[in-house]
């Protein structure tokens, strides 16, 4: 018979071919291929070690918090959480396992729960050690706060999903050995095993691993974004009909310009004391004015490159002798903070011009963007919607009435793990309990958008203002389980929810305070003129949100400023976006809206500049105040910002006078010296 006149057995043979070709294309995938794996060769490689495991969480100052709650985290911050170890990390200070086994451990003390945010840099490798530390059961928790499970209050959550096979999935990213790099298990890859069945201890399922079980993950980052991390194991049921996406299991990666340099941006005070080695010394003269003319001094001199002292207590908390401020050991990824500054290859911290398009042809930089070549500050904030948990005060999200009014504003979107949802502010004023507990005259954004009011979005306190009172009843008002203080012990009504305190044993008590001073609450802090990225990433499963930028605006396309101006970006579940806002002179805070509703809060803090504004490092050994153009660097003489190169030595110019080879920094200079749109800004000497 002729193929050619008979179209169904011409189809069948092509899909004959064609499945041959998928299933050659599929072992060729699955087996390691040396021309792959020589893609990572010459190139920086970046180790993160992870691991995930159960975190119960407290997501406000409030007390919304899920007791079973997910997270990603770096072994070097997760502790043995009971036992003969109780307290030790899980990897010590010189990379060595330390034997935590899956559901007996927690966050150390001193980390604030976050998305885990791994950072790379465009063009180079990363590998990823990854160990599922996930208790063998799900929702192995009991509550942490408030009356037992099963009671009426009960700060309770069990919405895990049932299997327990984890892997680390990061989007934006090529695979290097095979698909085992994919972190997924998908129809039969791994041929015999039962993709429905559950994984046990120590069981691989294609790139996924059971509890106690590890496997390597070996990527390329090619490119700079931001991009979501997630597990395959458990992508089915919960919240959203999205797995464990509705109880953390999600993070973020995180890929800097090329040849960047990471550092932490916010730390403990006692850290910064220790990466101090000297103040700046005053440069004011007579008739300066202090802050704007001169530097009056008194800021702390950083090395970067400090490390933890050898020496209790930092060798029990498994810092020893590691960075204090760069994220980098050896090449091994070692803080995950939300916020960083990333700092160029070149010896006074800026970027090549090669980094960006218009730059690398030799082209003048984008003017709304002049310093972009600089250090920047980088932002992370990781939207996450349908959000599990149990509520501030669970009896009046349940209550058949009130429930329905209460659904849109309950805590359920969230970023960076926090969240600030009007529904329980609300309830909380009406109860005299938290930051809101005495504004009888609070109404619409005073309740979610002034910390003033609410406290910082995301605060976290060792007490939350729901303790005592988490099974109050809306229908039974007057009735102690509303009340932390009930009467005078006399039989005279009181009926008031005081400050929390609690008896300390020793005569006295402890009162409430705020934890985490290094992460305190859902604020990014930056100064006038700083050149900021904030990467956002949506990792949840349902709605469309939108970013929005109180005061602030930014390019749709950073290299073309011809391009259209946003102050506001929709993001959808698993996308991601890099906001480089226009630096402006002021303070600014910021929403994050929905269609709907106003649903999360993030502030971003700017504080107006001033000459004590400094980057200084002992490695490399330069001073550079903000305002002053890289060194060689020819500058943009029609903006305000910037103004020539900095004058090497003496005395700043004049106003309106921008130095260069060819003009004197001192005594008459021609007109042609002059910057044709507006005054120099004053730069202040460099000195080592």
């Amino acid at each position: 018979m002729n193929a050619i006149a008979n179209p169904r057995y011409l189809t069948s043979r092509f899909g004959l071919l064609a499945g041959l070709l998928f299933l050659m294309l599929g072992a060729a995938l699955l087996a390691p291929s040396s021309a792959l794996a020589n893609v990572c060769d010459g190139k920086q490689t970046i180790t993160a070690n992870v691991v995930v495991l159960d975190n119960p969480t407290v997501f406000n100052r409030l007390g919304a918090q899920n007791p079973n709650y997910i997270t990603y985290a770096l072994k070097r911050d997760v502790i043995h959480k009971s036992g003969g170890k109780a307290g030790e990390v899980c990897q010590l200070p010189d990379g060595s396992d330390n034997g935590c086994q899956a559901g007996n451990v927690e966050l150390r003390p001193d980390k604030r729960p976050r998305p885990l945010v791994v950072r790379s840099v465009a063009g180079a490798c990363l590998t990823v050690n990854f160990t599922n530390l996930l208790a063998p059961n799900a929702n192995p928790n009991d509550v942490q706060q408030g009356p037992p499970q099963g009671q009426p209050g009960a700060l309770f959550n069990d919405d895990q999903v049932a299997g327990r096979c984890a892997g680390f999935h990061a989007s934006g990213t090529e695979l290097v050995s095979s698909t085992l790099d994919d972190g997924s298990f998908v129809g039969q890859n791994q041929v015999g095993d039962d993709v429905t069945a559950n994984c046990s201890d120590g069981d691989q399922k294609g790139s996924l691993v059971g509890p106690n079980g590890s496997i390597t993950y070996n990527l390329y980052t090619p490119h700079e974004g931001a991009f979501v991390i997630n597990s395959y194991g458990a992508t089915l049921g919960s919240e959203a009909n999205a797995g464990n996406l509705g109880l953390g299991m999600f993070g973020a990666l995180n890929v800097q310009s090329k040849g960047a340099r990471i550092y932490r941006s916010q730390v403990h005070e006692e850290e910064l004391r220790l990466a101090t080695t000297d103040l700046t010394p005053s440069d004011c003269t007579a008739g300066d004015v202090v802050g704007v003319d001169c530097n009056p001094g008194g800021q702390p001199i950083i090395d970067y490159e400090a490390t933890y002292p050898n020496r209790e207590p930092w060798i029990s908390e498994g810092k020893a002798g590691l960075p204090i401020l760069n994220m980098l050991h050896n090449g091994e990824l070692v803080h995950s903070d939300i916020n960083a500054i990333i700092v160029g290859s070149g010896p006074n911290g800026t970027f090549p011009n090669d980094t960006y398009p218009l730059e690398s042809t030799g082209s003048a930089n984008v003017p709304s963007l002049p310093n972009r070549l600089e250090p920047y500050r980088e932002f992370t904030s990781v939207f996450h919607d349908e959000q599990t948990n149990a509520q501030v005060f669970p009896l009046w999200y349940n209550n058949p009435v009130l429930g329905h009014t209460v659904q849109g504003v309950r805590d359920a979107f969230m970023i960076n793990y926090a969240s600030g949802g009007i529904g329980s502010e609300i309830i909380a004023n009406r109860l005299h309990t938290g930051p809101m507990h005495d504004c009888t005259d609070c109404a619409y954004e005073e309740f979610f958008l002034a910390s003033q009011t609410v406290g910082d979005p995301g605060g976290l306190v060792n007490w939350p203002a729901n303790t005592g009172i988490e099974a109050c009843d809306p229908t039974n008002i007057l009735d102690p389980a509303c009340w932390r203080q009930w009467d005078d012990g006399a039989g005279n009504l009181i009926v008031a929810n005081p400050p929390i305190r609690v008896d300390d044993g020793k005569g006295g008590y402890i009162n409430n305070y705020a934890l985490f001073s290094d992460d305190p609450a859902n604020i990014h802090n930056s100064y006038t003129g700083d050149f900021v990225k904030i990467r956002n990433i949506h990792a949840g499963a349902f709605e469309q949100h939108i970013f929005h930028l109180h005061n602030h605006q930014w390019l749709f396309n950073p290299n073309d400023d011809n391009g259209n101006y946003l102050d506001a970006q929709e993001i959808m579940p698993g996308s991601g976006h890099a906001t480089r806002p226009r630096a402006t002179p002021s303070s600014t805070a910021i929403s994050i809206r929905t269609s709907r509703r106003v649903c999360g809060i993030t502030s971003v803090s700017r504080t107006p500049s001033n000459a004590a504004r400094c980057w200084r490092s002992r490695t490399p050994a330069t001073r550079r105040l903000r305002g002053c153009p890289p060194e060689g660097g020819s500058g943009d003489k029609t903006s305000t910002t910037r103004c020539g190169p900095c004058v090497a030595a003496g005395r700043p110019p004049a106003p309106g006078r921008c130095p260069t080879p060819s003009c004197p920094t001192a005594g008459p200079s021609p007109p042609s010296c002059r910057c044709p749109a507006s005054p120099c800004r004053r730069c202040r000497p460099r000195s080592p």
